[in-house]
């Protein structure tokens, strides 16, 4: 999954896979050295600590490894199938937030980690630059392994000398991956938080902007073997004249993609699916002109639920 964001605003919550991870395991009557031995069996290597941690609150799971231990911890606590996992996406939602600051472009930042890199790497606490449309396109390959996200992004600078912007994405479905740019601008450093699943680069324009001058960049997210993918994701926070979100199949594509929409405050919440689109040629589009703020995506079957064969 990939989740963007053009501006910013703030999520706030509370530690709900803690509380319900404790009192799963005080139901089933299992003390954690047992519950490891459990997952064990199941070939799902957790130690003590990282359960206590997990049930503490002190620490999330996010690693792909981790989040397949969590749907088997389902199973041993007689929970329904997502109850754990759920759990989890909320707690990192409410750990993500969006600042207006500093960020144009970029992925749900975790709380805390904006305020580090942008200290470290010099950045100025007011905003420089505003985006005035995106174009996301993100390439789905063999078995729904999404392999590649572009970015073409139409930026206006604020205050004169600004020759750079921070871009992040949310990368807990994979192990991470490269931002490389593409178009006038190139990465002078990244940050991989693993803790949160969260990717930050430092995209630097070709020269210094004056105040109202235009640039359009483009830049794109790599991995090696992609994570399985079934959703492209932008919020938008703030003024945008264009978005346009789009995915391309290189393996058969699902007949439709349906198209999901939810306001900005409510970032952990299920999308409400507004429509579908058909694919066409392996591929889909949505074009919002003036979006208001909130969340848009577009969802798809996950690997092995396309619905047909590849487009002629």
């Amino acid at each position: 999954m990939l989740v963007t964001t053009s501006t910013g605003v703030g999520v706030a919550g509370s530690a709900t896979f803690a509380a319900t991870l404790a009192a799963a395991v005080k139901a089933r009557g299992l003390g954690l050295e047992r519950l490891r031995h459990h997952l064990a069996r199941a070939e799902c290597s957790v130690s003590v600590a990282t359960l206590s941690s997990w049930q503490s609150g002190t620490a999330l799971p996010t690693s792909p490894r981790s989040m397949a231990t969590v749907a088997e911890l389902e199973r041993v606590l007689l929970l329904p199938p997502g109850a754990l996992v759920q759990c989890v996406e909320l707690d990192l939602a409410d750990r993500r937030s969006l600042d207006q600051a500093a960020v144009v472009g970029s992925a749900l930042m975790p709380a805390g980690l904006l305020d580090e890199v942008r200290a470290a790497w010099g950045h100025p606490p007011t905003v420089s630059v505003a985006a005035i449309s995106v174009h996301d396109i993100i390439l789905v390959g063999s078995g729904a392994q999404q392999t590649a996200l572009s970015s073409r992004v139409m930026l206006r600078a604020l205050t004169s000398g600004t020759d750079r912007v921070l871009v992040g994405f949310d990368v807990r479905a994979s192990e991470g991956g490269v931002v490389v740019g593409t178009s006038h601008c190139t990465v002078s450093r990244q940050i991989h938080d693993h803790d949160v699943g969260t990717l930050v680069a430092e995209l630097v324009f070709p020269h210094p902007l004056e105040a109202g001058e235009l640039t359009l960049i483009e830049y794109a997210l790599t991995h090696g073997p992609g994570p399985d993918s079934s959703r492209l994701e932008r919020v938008v926070a703030g003024p945008l004249h264009e978005l346009v979100l789009g995915v391309q199949f290189t393996d058969p594509a699902p007949a439709t993609v349906a198209l999901g929409y939810r306001p900005a405050r409510t970032v952990a919440d299920p999308p409400a699916r507004t429509s579908t689109l058909e694919t066409v040629h392996g591929a889909a589009q949505y074009v919002l002109l003036e979006p208001p703020d909130g969340v848009y995506g577009l969802y798809w079957p996950p690997s092995g639920r396309t619905g047909r064969g590849r487009d002629e």
